[in-house]
């Protein structure tokens, strides 16, 4: 099995994303997991892995089982639920933000003998701090906390691309929704840089499928127009300016 991880800023699609791959029979995803529990996580397999070090026969035995272990625990932090399934030759989960824990994720897949694959969820910054703002749990003070945290998320989606090349593909929501070709876009940006078949049926079930984490459908009320003192600060920002002419440029 392969580590499959969804990744992006929030508000950004990562829950749409990981239904539509976990709609195929290949994928299994489990929902998010709390960052406090993976920087746990993390920390012990540290410590096992320094632990079973010690002696090859013991660190033979923790490599073969060490896959296997991750998978198990994704599962029991995961917060959300996932369907049974047998037969499935991606596993992993999606949490907003966990491109911070990616080189802790390839140290230790290459720990357990595998290269995981990343997808990594982008939306223009204007609707993802408008969605914030929806949300009664947003935890960003201001606009400029919320421009560090989406510039930071996007520098550590560029590094991640640079050190696992051809295994770090882009999910862009705005596309997605612009593009009008949702059966391409599923076919092309999905599915294909898994390598798992997807039939013409299946894209067609895909299409409509509902966001059930929007902020309309999670709090029952569409995000109020941003402010133009917000709208300028985001629009004035250098990085921010560079992600938007790369990626929306049909804002400019």
């Amino acid at each position: 099995m392969i580590p499959l991880i969804v990744m992006g800023m929030g508000r950004s699609g990562t829950r749409y994303f990981a239904d539509i791959l976990s709609s195929h029979e290949s994928v299994l995803l489990y929902g998010e997991i709390p960052h406090s529990a993976m920087a746990r996580f993390i920390s012990l397999l540290d410590t096992l892995d320094k632990e079973h070090s010690r002696d090859a026969a013991r660190k033979q035995r923790w490599d073969e089982k060490k896959l296997s272990f991750i998978f198990e625990a994704f599962k029991s932090m995961s917060m959300g639920r996932a369907k049974n399934k047998s037969g499935h030759l991606y596993v992993g989960h999606k949490t907003p933000r966990s491109e911070f824990f990616f080189d802790a994720y390839e140290r230790h897949f290459k720990g357990a003998g595998v290269q995981a694959c990343y997808f990594y969820c982008l939306r223009n910054p204007f609707d993802v701090w408008s969605s914030f703002q929806n949300m009664p749990w947003n935890a960003f003070e201001n606009v400029n906390a919320f421009i560090e945290c989406y510039n930071e998320s996007y520098r550590r989606y560029v590094q991640a691309s640079s050190r696992a090349k051809g295994r770090v593909h882009l999910l862009n929501l705005d596309v997605l929704r612009l593009g009008g070709e949702p059966r391409k876009f599923f076919q092309e940006k999905v599915f294909h840089p898994l390598e798992i078949n997807a039939d013409d049926d299946f894209l067609d079930s895909l299409i409509g499928k509902s966001n059930t984490n929007s902020s309309q459908n999670a709090v029952g009320r569409k995000p109020e127009k941003m402010s133009s003192l917000d709208y300028d600060k985001i629009m004035g920002n250098k990085e921010i300016s560079l992600i938007i002419s790369e990626h929306f440029a049909w804002l400019v």
